[in-house]
């Protein structure tokens, strides 16, 4: 008999349908930037519960409506992208700094004539590292780390995978100064 009660209640749980408290977020989706995906604050649930759902499973277009309503656009303007060249609407995060040309051919070629180990530089040791500057692909499973050194030594290259075992706060507070957090839209 358990094993009926249980059965009953997954179905119960999986045909259960919750209700919006509120939306509080819309960007587009991933695989159709037509489609609009919103962030659905649940009613009764702590902030941590909010999930996107597509606009065709939010039933209420009330809610729709009043959030749009608040918004510094619409959403025929948002499906459009009308809204990203209004420069009267003020933006909600600010623009990511223009990205700096890399002449590729030149790091290329800096790279295949600086020197490549696995150990420190003679005369160093490792805690002789003063930073990690820059991880990079280079191989199919191969990742390299550019170390600069305290004594002011050219930077060496030297696997990723030997970093971690020698200086793993480097390489971790290199890998923290890459993160950027967003709040979402």
């Amino acid at each position: 008999m358990l094993p009926k009660q249980s059965k009953k209640v997954q179905e119960e749980e999986e045909d259960a349908v919750y209700e919006v408290e509120e939306i509080v977020g819309h960007r587009r989706s991933a695989k159709n930037q037509s489609m609009v995906e919103y962030l659905i604050k649940w009613k009764d649930y702590a902030p941590e519960y909010n999930t996107w759902e597509k606009e065709r499973n939010v039933y209420s277009k009330g809610l729709i409506s009043n959030y749009w309503s608040t918004q510094p656009y619409t959403l025929t303007a948002f499906k459009k992208k009308l809204h990203e060249t209004d420069s009267t609407i003020p933006k909600k995060r600010p623009a990511a700094p223009p990205a700096t040309k890399v002449d590729r051919k030149k790091v290329a070629q800096e790279i295949r004539s600086s020197q490549i180990s696995t150990a420190p530089p003679s005369g160093l040791v490792w805690s002789d590292v003063e930073a990690i500057v820059n991880v990079f692909h280079s191989e199919p499973a191969t990742f390299f780390a550019e170390v600069k050194w305290k004594n002011g030594q050219r930077n060496t290259y030297i696997p990723t995978r030997i970093i971690k075992k020698y200086c793993p706060q480097q390489l971790i507070a290199f890998y923290e100064s890459q993160i950027e957090f967003y709040l979402p839209p």
